[in-house]
């Protein structure tokens, strides 16, 4: 298999290799494999690239399924750093996740896990003792990232395993604490925690592009634009096909639509048309159809101003056959009655 090819490439190469089974998170089990290590060839150095993924909401989350993501990371880590205390070495590498930088979906003990080996590192080099903490974006043809779901795999930027190998070796000559290290792609600037720091920019005052385009179409038009922006939009969000037919009249829910992917859209959509746009949007227009006839009457343009209606005749109203000391009385009874 991949691994034992591996291996084999290694040997080759003149390398001893000794391969060892075991749960670096069991106690002793690290201890047990560097007391192995014969005496003229110290530890060097060390790489953690352990690593589980168990996937749920958070809610969904029990102490068992976060255990099981955080022995390798976490208490794996610790038992490594705790093991080497005392040996002289020349690196220490964490293999974290660009995740603990941005979060992902349903990985919220995934994120934590890697947010602690950033810390990890960063309390290391405040003791004087080297580290370093990777936070790898998805591979091409290896790992995590490699195993999901085809339309979502091929919109993740991804290193090569070489490319991968060039920053591990370029990390350890310069002794870095911390990098992140992903390649940004096409898809970066289209994800939705960046959308906010790209209008943050100062922009020139004026319509969107989209929005522009729509107002330039007519009523027919301007839904047949939406429905082809809407569907795209909703593809992206789940990992579809852009360009694959949707079921216009099928409500979001059933299309796979959750609760922070409406929200996700219903951001994306406000800041295409410069609109403001309540949070339960999608739950109000529960359809593509729905959704892009609303947002079309929404901006359909104003109708021309009703004529403005002829000022009203003064009424007269008896003040003009009083006297001015009469006129006098009443201005003072208005304002708190005369003085004494």
């Amino acid at each position: 298999d991949e691994t034992r090819a591996a291996l084999a490439r290694m040997r080759a190469a003149g390398a001893t290799v000794r391969v060892v089974a075991d749960d670096v998170a069991r106690p002793g089990a690290i201890d047990a494999a560097l007391a192995a290590l014969p005496a003229d060839r110290p530890l060097r150095g060390v790489i953690h690239a352990a690593g589980v993924l168990d996937d749920a909401p958070l809610l969904d989350l029990t102490p068992a399924r976060l255990g099981a993501v955080f022995a390798p990371k976490v208490a794996g880590a610790l038992a490594l750093h705790h093991a080497v205390a005392g040996r002289d070495l020349d690196f220490f590498v964490l293999y974290g996740s660009f995740a603990a930088w941005l979060g992902a979906a349903a990985q919220a003990a995934y994120t934590a896990a890697n947010a602690f080996l950033i810390a990890l590192a960063h309390a290391r080099r405040a003791a004087g003792l080297v580290a370093t903490c990777l936070d790898w974006g998805g591979f091409s043809e290896m790992g995590m990232a490699a195993r999901l779901a085809a339309p979502l795999r091929d919109r993740m930027p991804t290193l090569s395993p070489a490319e991968g190998l060039v920053v591990l070796e370029r990390v350890i000559a310069h002794d870095v604490t911390e990098l992140i290290a992903t390649s940004t792609g096409e898809v970066m600037p289209e994800a939705a925690l960046f959308a906010e720091l790209r209008d943050a920019r100062p922009q020139a005052a004026g319509p969107t592009d989209l929005r522009a385009r729509l107002l330039a179409l007519d009523a027919d038009g301007r839904v047949e634009a939406l429905l082809d922006y809407l569907q795209a939009l909703v593809a992206r969000a789940l990992g579809l096909d852009p360009a694959a037919p949707m079921a216009l009249d099928r409500p979001f829910i059933d299309l796979g639509v959750d609760s922070l992917m409406s929200i996700e859209i219903r951001n994306t959509v406000a800041r295409a048309l410069d609109e403001r746009l309540s949070a339960t949007t999608l739950f109000e227009h529960p359809t593509i159809n729905q959704l892009a006839r609303w947002l079309s009457a929404r901006l359909a343009p104003p109708d021309a101003p009703p004529p403005t209606p002829p000022a009203p005749e003064p009424q007269a109203d008896g003040l003009d056959a009083l006297s001015e000391a009469e006129l006098a009385a009443i201005l003072l009874a208005e304002l708190g009655g005369e003085d004494e």
